[in-house]
């Protein structure tokens, strides 16, 4: 199956593709119905959610409870800055299982804009539009299945349990058994709120993509209208109202999934800063060489949940304006009054860039991502300058 995006020869050529694997994700994670048994998998559905939602904070909050006094500062900076993002799971998971029937409407509307596709390089660039998206979904997985097991190996190497999440009926300080026990009961916990973590975070960036791949293919299209001399005035006119209707089909897209992205991008800028912070702490102040490690790839992972999709959607505003500009730079001239009073009027309609937006209170822009890394670094130096860690060392 992987190997079917990774070839640059096949015949790939739906949009919708670019989705495969990110819904097998969803439906690996209990988010979306499966055909098959499907009775048997809205048990593990549920089972999977509670886990996530309910168990996995609740075993955070506990374990400040009981544990507090025998953690470590780097321990206790570890769990935190895990805990603050399994405590925004819950309502990211809410948010894409309501929307999950805007997801999949979205895909009809790729279908739309596919059958307008009507030469090689623009089947070219949705084949390779699937191949990235895919392999997207695949990056975000192992960046963050390798944070999860660099801090297991860190915390096997230590002696202590990298989140000492509270498990009922199991004290790690018993014995070597129960240590271990504790260890891959954790590993398999937190594994599955990362993969929860990598599908959420994964999501926006391959719809912004695809939006993206299908604005540039609009902006070719619309470059080469009056351009083909053997076509008549009818003909020209003709491609210019497709081009709008396009346009129309692609601002639907938009206009169906960034409800959904502008929950879930509001929920994650909202706890990225907080998070950003503990780990900065962590790295220069308590962990040791082994922590850092674990700390570092997990502040990379804290990076990819915001970064990616700021930076594709301040793209798609980029590519958004360049079509006012091929409208105008394409062969009018000549043509017929009818054909240029349209072109003026999709000119007009065009001239406003695509923005996303999360919760209409802020734009979801590399600007917004980089003010919360620094908001985040300007923390830390306050705190470090109150000799925070030599206090507590």
């Amino acid at each position: 199956m992987f190997a079917r995006f990774w070839r640059q020869g096949n015949t790939l050529q739906a949009t919708r593709e670019a989705t495969n694997y990110l819904f097998d994700l969803f439906k690996y994670l209990g988010l979306q119905p499966s055909f098959k048994w499907p009775h048997l998998h809205k048990v593990y559905a549920i089972l999977m959610k509670l886990i996530v939602c309910v168990s996995l904070p609740l075993s955070f909050i506990l374990s400040y409870w009981y544990e507090y006094s025998n953690m470590t500062n780097e321990q206790l900076l570890t769990s935190l800055q895990a805990c603050i993002n399994a405590l925004g799971i819950p309502a990211k998971i809410i948010a894409i299982v309501m929307s999950m029937q805007r997801l999949h409407q979205a895909l009809d509307v790729m279908d739309l804009l596919d059958a307008r596709c009507q030469i090689q390089q623009e089947y070219n660039k949705i084949r390779q539009c699937a191949m990235t998206c895919n392999r997207l979904t695949i990056f975000y997985c192992t960046l963050y299945c390798l944070y999860v097991a660099a801090t297991m190996v860190a915390s096997m190497y230590s002696g202590k349990p990298g989140y000492a999440l509270f498990i009922p009926l199991i004290d790690w300080h018993n014995s070597l058994g129960e240590f271990l026990l504790q260890s891959f009961i954790e590993y398999m916990l937190i594994n599955m709120a990362i993969l929860c973590q990598a599908a959420i975070d994964g999501y926006p960036v391959i719809y912004i993509y695809v939006i993206r791949t299908h604005m540039q293919i609009l902006v070719e299209r619309v470059q080469s209208l009056g351009t083909d001399l053997s076509s008549s005035n009818d003909e020209h006119y003709e491609q210019l109202v497709q081009c709008i209707k396009d346009h129309q089909t692609l601002l639907s897209l938009v206009n169906i999934i960034s409800p959904v992205i502008s929950i879930t991008m509001f929920i994650q800028f909202a706890i990225t800063a907080l998070i950003l912070g503990t780990t900065l702490i962590n790295i220069f102040v308590f962990a040791d060489l082994s922590g850092q490690i674990g700390s570092v790839l997990y502040f990379m992972a804290v990076l990819a949940q915001t970064s990616p999709c700021s930076y594709q959607a301040t793209c798609l505003i980029d590519d958004s304006e360049q079509l006012a500009l091929a409208i105008f730079h394409c062969k009018w001239i000549d043509k017929e009054k009818r054909f240029r009073k349209l072109m003026i009027y999709f000119m007009m309609r065009s001239q406003t860039p695509i923005t996303l937006t999360a919760m209409k209170l802020f734009p979801i822009t590399l600007n917004t991502s980089v003010g919360i890394a620094k908001f985040s670094f300007s923390l830390y130096t306050f705190i470090k300058k109150m000799d925070f860690g030599q206090n507590l060392k």
